[in-house]
């Protein structure tokens, strides 16, 4: 008989900003009245029968997961049962 444990944790951190300053771009094209999403990024205008303009603003996520694997190997002559169970706490 095998007991098998393994403990688990991995983390992501991810940022994205975006390329152009949104507020200078509206000063230079002198539109008025445009809100800037962010920092960074275009701001996002709508035309009917066309794309829209539109650029990521700023963004930072980070996930994270720990998990916990017990599993047993149990061996009779040319049989084998293994079970376990996967726990991931939320």
């Amino acid at each position: 008989m095998v007991n098998e444990f393994r403990v688990g944790f991995s983390r992501d951190q991810s940022s994205l900003n975006g390329e152009h300053n949104g507020g200078a771009l509206l000063q230079q094209f002198g539109i008025q009245g445009a809100t800037p999403n962010a920092v960074h990024g275009t701001p996002e205008f709508d035309f009917a029968n066309f794309d829209s303009t539109y650029e990521f603003p700023d963004y930072e996520y980070t996930s994270q997961a720990l998990e916990f694997l017990d599993n047993v190997t149990w061996e009779k002559g040319r049989h084998s049962v293994k079970m376990g169970t996967l726990i991931r706490p939320q």
